[in-house]
């Protein structure tokens, strides 16, 4: 993201936004951070009007083939927010991760760090789990943006692909979000008073 030059910082500090309106919060970023972020903020505090905004094109996110292990820590949250029933029909446990510097074929295979549930023997891992807990799951990454999506849903929550973060504006009690994307939103300014970038390494 980029600031807007500082003329029209300025000029925006003295007038109203463009027409995007105005939201409490606004996410960049859909992805399971950005949608978790938005989901617990919205939990926790009914009645904000949050955005989260995306660059992905819409569905993109039920093309993800990939999985992601959740930690325990993150199971406990994803079940404070009414979500992780949904999940762990398809989770699949992660009790020990053993880590090596060698081939399978190897006839020695030197154990360099090894992560576990708490009373499992392993070094590096489990402190946040209890006995017999796996401290971790995988969790396919459509499964838990889909869980993710309908949550936000449910708590009014809007979602809008295909729309990028290209500048920002701090104003004196906000933030002036411009954003431009396939959906016309080409311009548009959102007058949000909290940003939250989860919009990966090139935010």
């Amino acid at each position: 993201m980029s600031e807007f030059s500082s003329a029209a910082a300025d000029a925006g500090s003295r007038e109203a936004p463009d027409a995007g309106g105005r939201v409490d919060l606004l996410v960049a970023g859909a992805g399971y951070v950005g949608l978790a972020t938005a989901v617990a903020i919205a939990d926790a505090a009914p009645g904000l009007k949050i955005l989260v905004v995306d660059a992905a094109p819409d569905g993109a996110w039920q093309k993800d083939g990939r999985a992601s292990a959740v930690a325990a820590a993150a199971i406990r949250m994803l079940t404070t927010l009414g979500i992780w029933h949904k999940l762990e029909p398809e989770a699949q446990p992660i009790t020990e991760m053993i880590v090596t510097d060698s081939r399978t074929s190897d006839v020695v295979r030197p154990v360099f760090l090894t992560f576990g549930s708490q009373g499992g023997g392993s070094r590096g891992g489990g402190a946040e789990t209890s006995p017999g807990e796996p401290f971790a799951h995988m969790v396919p990454n459509v499964a838990l943006n889909g869980a993710l999506r309908e949550r936000a849903e449910t708590l009014g929550i809007e979602v809008r692909s295909g729309t990028a973060v290209t500048a920002i504006e701090h104003r004196a009690a906000s933030i002036g979000v411009r954003l431009s994307g396939g959906d016309g939103s080409d311009g548009t300014t959102i007058d949000a008073r909290l940003l939250v970038a989860c919009d990966g390494l090139k935010s």
